[in-house]
């Protein structure tokens, strides 16, 4: 865990930077699926009271990474198929209607930096070892310039359930993460639509990407879970369209 200076942590800053240290350690693997958050032992670590590690974990919880039942400590999520296809099927509904809004008024520069964030992508997908910081970074850039349209309150949407899908994304072995270093032809896809400025076709592209990803990540880690729901989702969409 990456542990600031003693007197770094305090009041409303002490709670906002547990949370982050916890977040960023969660999403990067440090904690593994299913791992108890032990309170008092990040409170030594960190030098903070109960308080704000409870306010953290609060913050954790109501974005998806931790599960803390009553009078049972908390846990990193681990993995359920049927969580991961309805995450994946709400994001689908809301990220390809994003693309589909947001392909309608895209501006020059919007484009500019959807190809920016695309080079970024293509840039650190090679090498081994599955996606690193610079990969995640520029994918969530790019999520987001193609969901612009959608407003803040459901960007943030976006935000927290892109972080969900890094943190299953991450349970999977080396060898699988390799995958998703490859540059990733529906990107490629979305961003031709978007310069066509062609809504339907980067709301397909969107759903097709988000879809795949799902797929893959499921068929992975429980090959027996058919992910029906997300091939529902994906038809309805293609017949709304």
């Amino acid at each position: 865990m990456n542990v600031p200076s003693r007197g770094q942590l305090r009041g409303q800053s002490a709670t906002e930077e547990v949370h982050r240290l916890l977040r960023e350690d969660i999403l990067n693997g440090r904690f593994t699926s299913g791992e108890v958050l032990e309170q008092d032992k990040i409170g030594r670590l960190l030098g903070v009271s109960a308080t704000p590690i409870r306010e953290a974990l609060r913050r954790l919880q109501e974005e998806g990474l931790v599960v803390a039942p009553p009078q049972r400590r908390a846990r990193v999520v681990g993995f359920d198929p049927a969580q991961v296809e309805a995450l994946y099927a709400e994001r689908i509904c809301i990220e390809a209607m994003g693309a589909a809004l947001t392909a309608r008024v895209v501006t020059d520069e919007s484009l500019m930096a959807m190809r920016d964030a695309f080079q970024r992508m293509q840039s650190a997908s090679t090498g081994a070892g599955g996606p690193d910081a610079a990969w995640h970074a520029a994918h969530f850039d790019f999520h987001m310039l193609a969901t612009d349209s959608l407003g803040q309150a459901m960007q943030s949407r976006v935000a927290i359930n892109f972080d969900r899908s890094r943190h299953y994304v991450q349970m999977q072995r080396p060898e699988a993460l390799d995958g998703w270093r490859a540059p990733n032809r529906w990107h490629g896809a979305i961003l031709a639509a978007f310069e066509a400025r062609d809504p339907d076709a980067a709301g397909a592209a969107m759903a097709s990407d988000l879809a795949n990803a799902a797929v893959a990540l499921i068929g992975y880690m429980t090959p027996d879970h058919e992910p029906t729901l997300i091939t529902s989702v994906v038809e309805r969409f293609h017949q709304a369209t």
